[in-house]
């Protein structure tokens, strides 16, 4: 049963212009479509409509409706319409129950509502635990997972109720690449059995490779409707604001003339004549951070860390990369003075700051992956100025070091907005300007490219070559890392598990199966031209 969109416009409550407007289109069940394009285009407030909260729980002014076959969202019941139609939400936190202990328990939630019977419903929830890679942690509480795992969390809970029609809002954003292609894999698997699936996504690699249609939104109405290989044949990234597929990207910044490919195999592609540009030199000197035989066990008896020793100079740029769960986040919260750990140190600036967070705030900067979780102000300025002020900061010296923070993320003319008011990649740069306003040598970024368009995406590289201090960059971004980072550490089950340049920890083909990364579409490229050991940076490649 095909969804249908007839919608003149959606404006929410207090906005004066429409959220979405002129959305006419019917989107076939048994097929996985895709919702592309730039911060505010509509992909969320269509993903809202799909799934009936809007105008059930969200208000403002809806002209129009959306159906299934003659089943209208704004007048069924709502429960009845999700019990067709399941939503996954942006933020997995907003849709954990909070009712239940363990994550067994948490996905077997909706069926227990539903009233289904014991046994199938155990049954169910093993199949689908299975599907997603969440057995090994289903006896563990949903809030003691990473990000990730908890998007998967959110995700399994929804498939477990086997609906018609599936919507889900930037499901990619917090999962590592292996995890990122199983899931596509069974979300394929669901339209081939004849479910609807509705997916918004930046990951545009994915995308092409999975998607049947994908439907290009600008400035809240279809811009284009089509196959990935017809959206993605131009270069989108500075005219809608969307990615590309990695192998097209590369492609058009290494000057690409006609339609782009989606891949790097074809008969046209690559063209001859490449060569391995010279390697940038590591960045040396004093440590800024020095990590000496961490280690780290939950009170639920999981080892995150084992052992993790690292050292990073001052100003370097250092990637932390690795499958999720693999401890990323558990050495960054380390880091920041969080976490005290079962063994071991950790040194920021010479001074050491092992569970020590008050003392760590002058030395480390840490910005969390989901904004909302460091957001509290109800003005904007309030909460640039509330990091620094704690630290000391007043006069003139806090006037400046607000307005300076607020300029490097662009939003000097937002001040007296209420944080909650902005969108998802604005609350990511406040959260980032909060933490820059403290001026902390060592700055920590926990996957700072999710959910961003590619506006947003070249804003944060440039912010990310500019910072006058030490960066850590925690991220499922091979590429970004690879082109914005020096070094790599890559985590696996809380160990280190390789220690490079981008080229040398991506150009191994062991490492990234083990560790669940992926490769840039420059490798497979510097591969076909027979530049070994292969590059892994876009510009390191030269004709």
């Amino acid at each position: 049963m095909a969804l249908i969109f007839e919608v003149a416009r959606f404006r929410y409550a207090g906005s004066q212009r429409p959220a979405v407007h002129d959305v006419r289109v019917e989107i076939p069940a048994g097929a996985i479509t895709a919702l592309c394009g730039a911060a505010e285009s509509g992909k969320s407030t269509l993903c809202a409509l799909a799934g009936g909260f809007i105008p059930h729980f969200t208000h403002g002014l809806l002209e129009g409706a959306v159906s299934l076959g003659e089943f209208d969202s704004a007048r069924m019941p709502h429960a009845e319409w999700l019990s067709r139609v399941g939503i996954v939400f942006q933020n997995p936190f907003t849709q954990l129950s909070g009712a239940r202990l363990t994550v067994r328990e948490e996905v077997a939630f909706g069926l227990e509502n539903a009233g289904c019977p014991p046994n199938e419903m155990h049954a169910r929830v093993a199949v689908v635990l299975e599907e997603v890679g969440l057995s090994g942690v289903a006896e563990r509480s949903p809030y003691a997972l990473s990000g990730g795992q908890q998007q998967l969390v959110a995700i399994a809970s929804i498939l477990v109720s086997d609906p018609a029609w599936m919507v889900l809002d930037e499901p990619l954003a917090q999962l590592d690449a292996a995890v990122s292609r199983r899931l596509m894999e069974v979300l394929r698997g669901r339209a081939a059995r004849g479910v609807g699936v509705l997916i918004a996504e930046h990951n545009a690699t994915l995308l092409a490779e999975f998607a049947d249609t994908v439907l290009l939104l600008r400035g809240g109405t279809v811009d284009a409707l089509g196959p990935p290989a017809e959206i993605f044949a131009r270069d989108t990234r500075t005219s809608h604001g969307v990615h590309l597929p990695d192998a097209a990207a590369l492609a058009a910044d290494l000057g690409w003339n006609g339609r782009l490919p989606l891949t790097v195999a074809g008969p046209a592609w690559p063209p001859a004549g490449f060569q391995r540009a010279a390697p940038p030199a590591l960045t040396t000197g004093p440590p800024a951070v020095e990590v000496t035989g961490l280690s780290f066990t939950y009170d639920s008896g999981q080892r995150a860390l084992d052992g993790v020793s690292l050292t990073v100079p001052v100003g370097q740029r250092v990637a932390l990369v690795g499958r999720n769960g693999a401890g990323k986040s558990t050495l960054a919260r380390s880091l920041i003075g969080l976490l005290d750990p079962t063994r071991g140190s950790v040194r920021v600036g010479g001074e050491d700051v092992t569970g020590r967070a008050g003392h760590a705030a002058r030395h480390i900067g840490y910005v969390f992956q989901n904004p909302d979780d460091q957001l509290f102000a109800r003005r904007v300025w309030d909460e640039v100025a509330f990091g620094p002020r704690n630290l000391g900061v007043h006069g003139d010296a806090l006037e400046a070091a607000v307005r300076e923070a607020l300029q490097a993320v662009g939003l000097e003319d937002v001040v007296d907005e209420n944080p909650r008011d902005l969108d998802h990649p604005m609350r990511k740069r406040l959260a980032l300007a909060s933490v820059l306003a403290m001026r902390a040598p060592v700055l920590v970024l926990d996957e700072p490219t999710g959910g961003l368009d590619a506006h947003e995406h070249r804003r944060l590289a440039r912010l990310v070559e500019t910072l006058p201090g030490t960066a850590i960059l925690i991220s499922h971004d091979m590429t970004f890392c690879a082109d914005h980072c020096e070094r790599m550490i890559v985590l696996h089950e809380g160990r280190v598990a390789a220690d490079g340049t981008p080229d040398e920890v991506l150009g191994d083909d062991e490492v990234c199966v083990k560790c669940g990364l992926a490769q840039p579409a420059a490798v497979a490229l510097s591969r076909e031209c027979g530049i070994t050991p292969p590059v892994a940076r876009r510009a390191g490649l030269t004709r």
